[in-house]
């Protein structure tokens, strides 16, 4: 039996959910990470449902250790639904492993604290297109990554409640960061944070915010760059951890001279192609 078809919101219940979880893979609800390669499964898929019953988010939580074992699950893949309870979120929290979902457009402060102050794995809201600094302080609860693609602007107090995360933060949907919200996104960040930030919609970097992002003490990704001028080179060199800039399609001699100054290992691509 396949997915039904989709011709209104269907909210996932106790008995439909026995029946995924009894045949989950006859039913096509596991996810595999690549299509190519479907006994490698990627997550248990209910992207199909709008809304899921408190009663089948516990079940379904209670079932998690179960399906681990058997079939490898350990990402829960919810982008149908499109809004988010206390009262659930709070049950989800408990689920063991990544939650995706990103087809919230927006999170209340509750249902922030809830979903995350007992999570230790990644969350996905890539469908939040604005976020509060209070709901912000509230999301950093969780001890995993926080993929937040669709923000295109972070106000100073989202930044600064993101200054106080100690985990990977995403924020690849970010087109432009100033120096002063390089500050402040990393200004309360002390020790070393090995998840690292993702700044990967950023195209082009001024000197001020590369020096800035530089003191970033973790591994910084800045894939959307294609070219680095010599002195934005010099600037990020200047970072202790993993640079990655896997954007790159042309690199100056001074420029390449810059980075080869970090340790081996810790640039990617590799420079010798440039």
């Amino acid at each position: 039996m396949g997915k039904p078809e989709i011709k209104q919101k269907l909210v996932l219940s106790v008995k439909e959910l026995l029946v995924i979880l009894k045949n989950p893979d006859g039913n096509e609800f596991l996810s595999p990470e690549d299509p190519s390669k479907p006994s490698v499964i990627f997550g248990l898929d209910l992207n199909l449902f709008s809304d899921i019953s408190l009663d089948a988010a516990e079940l379904l939580v209670i079932s998690q250790p179960w399906l681990e074992e058997k079939f490898g699950i350990l990402k829960l893949l919810l982008n149908g639904m499109d809004n988010l309870s206390d009262e659930l979120a709070l049950i989800l929290s408990q689920w063991v492993g990544e939650i995706q979902l990103n087809g919230l457009k927006s999170i209340s402060t509750g249902a922030a604290l809830s979903l995350s102050k007992n999570h230790h794995d990644a969350i996905w809201l890539n469908g939040l297109v604005d976020l509060s600094g209070g709901v912000a302080s509230k999301l950093i609860h969780n001890t995993g990554w926080l993929h937040l693609d669709g923000l295109l602007t972070l106000s100073n107090e989202t930044l600064s409640s993101f200054s106080k995360f100690k985990h990977g933060l995403s924020l690849n949907g970010l087109v432009q960061l100033t120096d002063n919200d390089a500050k402040l996104l990393i200004k309360n960040k002390k020790s070393q944070y090995p998840l690292g930030l993702y700044l990967n919609g950023l195209t082009v970097l001024t000197l001020p915010t590369a020096i800035e992002l530089a003191k970033y003490p973790g591994a910084l990704h800045l894939n959307g760059l294609s070219n680095l001028q010599d002195d934005i080179a010099e600037a990020l060199s200047k970072s202790r951890h993993f640079l990655c800039l896997n954007g790159l399609e042309k690199l100056s001699k001074k420029a390449k001279e810059h980075l080869l100054k970090k340790p081996k290992g810790t640039v990617s691509p590799d420079l010798k192609w440039f």
